[in-house]
C-alpha cells in the first residue's frame, strides 16, 4: 500500500483503521494439510494483495484518487462491504486464468460493485457492459433477464473481454483496461498518435 500511497512513511494507514487486515472479512480457504486438520483462516484482502502483479503507475497521475477514498474512509468501507460477496468468486477466476489480482477491484470503479448500476451511457451491472458488449461476450438479455447484471455470468464475460483487449495491446494491462473503459478504437487512435509524436 505504500506504493500507492495509502500508508504514509511511518507506515501507518492514512485513512482509518478500518483497511487493516484484522478489519478485513475472514474467509476459511483450504490449504495444503498441516500438523491439524482445520483449514488456515487467511485475509482476502492480504491474499489479493500478495497476487498484484500489474505494473506501477506514476503515483501524480493516480494521487487525486487515492486522496478521494482517502478522505471518505466510510465510503471506503461500505465499497469494501458491497464487494465481500462477489470477491472470492472473482478472485477465484482471475486467479483461473493467471490474471492481476487488481482487476478484481475494477468493478469498485466501474459501479461500486452494484449489479444493478446502470449508466447514463447505458451500461449495466458490476462490469458496467453496454448492451452491444454484453451481446457480443454472450451474455443474455431480454425481457426478464439481464445477464449484465449476473455476477457469476458477467464476471466470465469481463475475463473474456478483459483478456482481448490484453492481447490486442500487445500484453499491457494498463492500455487494457483504459480500453475497457473508453473502447478499445478510442485506445488505439491515442497510441497512434503518441507514437507519431
Amino acid at each position: 500500500y505504500q506504493d500507492v500511497g495509502i500508508l504514509n512513511d511511518a507506515s501507518e494507514l492514512c485513512c482509518t483503521e478500518l483497511i487493516t487486515d484484522e478489519a478485513m472479512p475472514v474467509l476459511r480457504m483450504p490449504r495444503q494439510p498441516a500438523a491439524s486438520s482445520e483449514p488456515a483462516a487467511i485475509s482476502i484482502w492480504t491474499g489479493m494483495r500478495q497476487a498484484f502483479a500489474m505494473p506501477d503507475v506514476d503515483e501524480e497521475l493516480i494521487r487525486p484518487y487515492i486522496d478521494e477514498y482517502t478522505k471518505h474512509p466510510v465510503l471506503l468501507a461500505r465499497l469494501i462491504q458491497r464487494g465481500e460477496p462477489y470477491l472470492f468468486h472473482i478472485l477465484e477466476r482471475l486467479e483461473q486464468h493467471a490474471m492481476p489480482a487488481e482487476l478484481a477491484l475494477l468493478p469498485i470503479i466501474e459501479s461500486r460493485f452494484d449489479p444493478f448500476a446502470v449508466s447514463p451511457a447505458g451500461a449495466t451491472g458490476i462490469w458496467q457492459f453496454m448492451p452491444a458488449t454484453g451481446q457480443m461476450l454472450g451474455l443474455e438479455r431480454n425481457w426478464w433477464f439481464d445477464g449484465r447484471r449476473d455476477v457469476v455470468a458477467s464476471t466470465r464475460a469481463a475475463i473474456e473481454y478483459l483478456t482481448l483487449l490484453y492481447a490486442r495491446f500487445d500484453g499491457d494491462w494498463l492500455h487494457a483496461l483504459a480500453a475497457y473503459n473508453a473502447g478499445s478504437g478510442t485506445v488505439g487512435r491515442a497510441i497512434r498518435r503518441a507514437r507519431q509524436q
